[in-house]
This record gives structure tokens, C-alpha cells and sequence, in this order.
């Protein structure tokens, strides 16, 4: 057959899994049950799936997304590991500084997810 011209074509689609794209795989962990319990409050605390927690958790672990840089002043730096660290360490954390922290960051997070969303 040569191509061109009006004919139409019938093509098969291939059944066979790994010749398409995922952009998603599906995998078991085997969690200790303090963690998973606690992970879930967190995830709820942060009106988020556990999903959307392990996998922000993991990129930032394996440094596959860009840590946010700290303020100008801040008391904060990013460490080797891509983990938020103290610069001085005469400086108090207090909760409410670490909660203001991750507040911070979130915001961030969602406001990249929303600029991905609607470019």
C-alpha cells in the first residue's frame, strides 16, 4: 500500500503494555502502622491524599524537584541534602515558626501544581 492520496488506513492498536506510555505505576509499601496512621493525619491536616504526600515526600528525598530557597533573612538554608537547616544555630525553633515554615512551602507548592494546571 502506498501511502497518500484518500485512501484510510485501519491501524491495530497494540494490547501490549509496555509499548505505551504510563505516566503512573502503581506499587505496594509495606509501611509500619504508626507511620501510615500518622502520614494519613498529615495528609488530612493538609487537605491532600496520602498519594500526593508520599510522592512530594519522595521527589524532595531524592531531589527530583526544586526546594524552595528560603527568604531573603530568613534564619533558614538549604542544606547538602536538599532539607531546610538552621544558619545560625543560636536561633530558637519554636512550633509556630515550623508550622509557619511549612505553610510557606505549601503555598509555594500549590501555587507551581496551579500554574502547571493553567499556564
Amino acid at each position: 500500500m502506498a501511502l497518500g492520496g484518500t485512501e484510510q488506513y485501519r491501524f491495530q492498536i497494540d494490547k501490549l503494555p509496555h509499548n505505551h506510555t504510563l505516566t503512573h505505576m502503581k506499587t505496594t509499601l509495606d509501611l509500619p502502622d504508626d507511620l501510615l496512621i500518622e502520614a494519613k493525619q498529615v495528609a488530612a491536616r493538609r487537605r491532600t491524599t496520602l498519594r500526593d504526600l508520599i510522592t512530594r515526600s519522595l521527589r524532595r528525598e531524592i531531589g527530583q524537584q526544586d526546594t524552595p530557597a528560603p527568604s531573603p533573612g530568613s534564619p533558614y538554608e538549604i542544606g547538602p541534602f536538599g532539607i531546610l537547616r538552621l544558619k545560625n544555630r543560636s536561633t530558637r525553633i519554636t512550633p509556630e515558626a515550623l508550622c509557619s515554615l511549612q505553610n510557606e512551602i505549601d503555598q509555594e507548592e500549590f501555587d507551581a501544581a496551579m500554574k502547571l494546571r493553567h499556564p
